[in-house]
C-alpha cells in the first residue's frame, strides 16, 4: 500500500505520476483515503494510465458517512485491516514525490 497524499487535500497532479514512479502498471493497487472521496477520484486516474487490478476502498480509512457525519459503511479501520502509522521510510507520499521528479 501506498500513502497518496496529505490528508486533507484531493488527488493532485502529482499522485498518477508518484503511482507510476513506484509501482508497476501490472501491479494490484489498493486505493484508500479518510472517507472514499478522494480514492474514487484517484483509482480513476490510475485506470485512465492502464492500471487494471484496482481496488478502491470505497468506505474509506475511516468509514463513509452520512450527512449527519454518522458512519454507514464501516472503513478499512473498523474493518480491521492492517494499519501502518507514521511515515515509513521510502513509502512517504513525500519521498515517492521526490523519486518520480
Amino acid at each position: 500500500m501506498v500513502h497518496l497524499g496529505p490528508e486533507g487535500r484531493g488527488p493532485t497532479r502529482d499522485v498518477l505520476r508518484v503511482v507510476q514512479a513506484a509501482l508497476p502498471a501490472d501491479a494490484r493497487v489498493v486505493v484508500g483515503c479518510q472517507s472514499g472521496g478522494r480514492s474514487l477520484q484517484a483509482a480513476a486516474l490510475l485506470a485512465q494510465a492502464g492500471y487494471v487490478d484496482l481496488v478502491d476502498q470505497r468506505a474509506g480509512f475511516g468509514g463513509a458517512r452520512d450527512n449527519s457525519g454518522r458512519v454507514v459503511e464501516p472503513g478499512w479501520a473498523a474493518a480491521g485491516l492492517p494499519v501502518e502509522s507514521g511515515a515509513p521510510a521510502g513509502r512517504a507520499y513525500g519521498d515517492l514525490l521526490a523519486k518520480a521528479k
